[in-house]
């Protein structure tokens, strides 16, 4: 327990390499198919911008467990980043139909929509008239 712990702090201290060591130990001893390794070590190599490893992993943790949400938010960030619109448009849709009330699934939506112009368009005209809603609602009446 003492090692998982450790990774889990040295993750969110940045210190990444560190973590990443402890949990590649953790997975020659056995832990090779724990979801939550496999999460963190994507995790670690998304913080330390290795985003091929990055993407290689978070795509094995959803062939592991295709029902996780958790960290798929980080994982739309890897894929906008590469520029993956397909991938991502997937991950969209498998997010949308597990949960898609969920935040994790609200930002892989959004991600997914800002790489299509056409939602991004889409966006800025319901932005537009909630603008002239609001300012209409705040001018005084006169009677």
């Amino acid at each position: 327990m003492k090692h998982f712990f450790l990774g889990h702090i040295y993750l969110e201290l940045q210190l990444n390499e560190e973590g990443l060591k402890i949990y590649q130990h953790l997975m020659d001893k056995g832990f090779v198919k724990s979801s939550y390794i496999v999460s963190q070590v994507a995790m670690g190599n998304n913080n330390m911008r290795e985003v091929d490893m990055a993407v290689n992993a978070f795509t094995e943790l959803t062939e592991m467990d295709p029902y996780r949400l958790e960290n798929m938010d980080y994982f739309s960030n890897t894929l906008y980043i590469k520029e993956m619109r397909a991938d991502l448009a997937h991950l969209a849709n498998r997010c949308c139909d597990i949960d898609k009330y969920r935040e994790e699934t609200c930002v892989v939506i959004g991600k997914a929509c800002y790489m299509n112009i056409q939602c991004y368009l889409k966006r800025l005209w319901i932005f537009k008239d909630s603008l002239k809603i609001f300012v209409c609602a705040q001018v005084p009446v006169l009677t």
